[in-house]
C-alpha cells in the first residue's frame, strides 16, 4: 500500500544516470511514482505525511522529496529502521526485517527520478492515496 502519484511535466525530463527500473511513463503521458506507507516512505525521512503535507500542496510536496540529502536518507536509515522488530499479526508476535541497504539504495534512486521530474517542470499531478 502506499501513494500513488502521477506527474506531468512541462518538457521531457532527462534520466540520464537514472536506474530505468524506476522510470514509469504511463499511457496518459505522466510519469507514474509510488512511495510506501511504511519504514520505507521517502516522505518520512523528512517527517512529512500524505494525509496532510501532501493534500495541501502536491507539488511542492514531490518538489521537497526531491531536495532530501543523501545525509538525511542515511540519519533516517540510521536512526528509524531496525534491522529485525516484532510485530503483532492478529494475535502473534512475527519477527519482520528490515533491508535498510535495500532502503538506502531505493531511497536515493526515488529522490533523483523525483529531481528529474522536478527539473523537467511540474505542471499537474494526479494521485490515489
Amino acid at each position: 500500500m502506499g501513494a500513488d502519484i502521477y506527474i506531468f511535466t512541462k518538457k521531457e525530463p532527462d534520466f540520464t544516470g537514472i536506474d530505468p527500473e524506476i522510470v514509469v511513463r504511463e499511457e496518459n503521458s505522466s510519469w507514474y511514482f509510488r512511495d510506501p506507507y511504511n519504514g520505507y516512505s521517502l516522505a518520512w525521512v523528512i517527517g512529512l505525511s500524505y494525509g496532510r503535507e501532501f493534500m495541501e500542496d502536491p507539488a511542492d510536496f514531490l518538489e521537497q522529496l526531491s531536495r532530501i540529502t543523501d545525509e538525511q536518507i542515511e540519519r533516517y536509515a540510521r536512526e528509524q529502521l531496525v534491522e529485525e522488530e516484532l510485530v503483532l499479526v492478529g494475535e502473534t508476535e512475527v519477527k519482520v526485517k528490515c533491508d535498510v541497504n535495500y532502503f538506502l539504495r531505493r531511497a536515493k534512486l526515488r529522490r533523483d527520478y523525483l529531481r528529474r521530474l522536478v527539473e523537467a517542470g511540474i505542471v499537474e499531478v494526479e494521485y490515489a492515496l
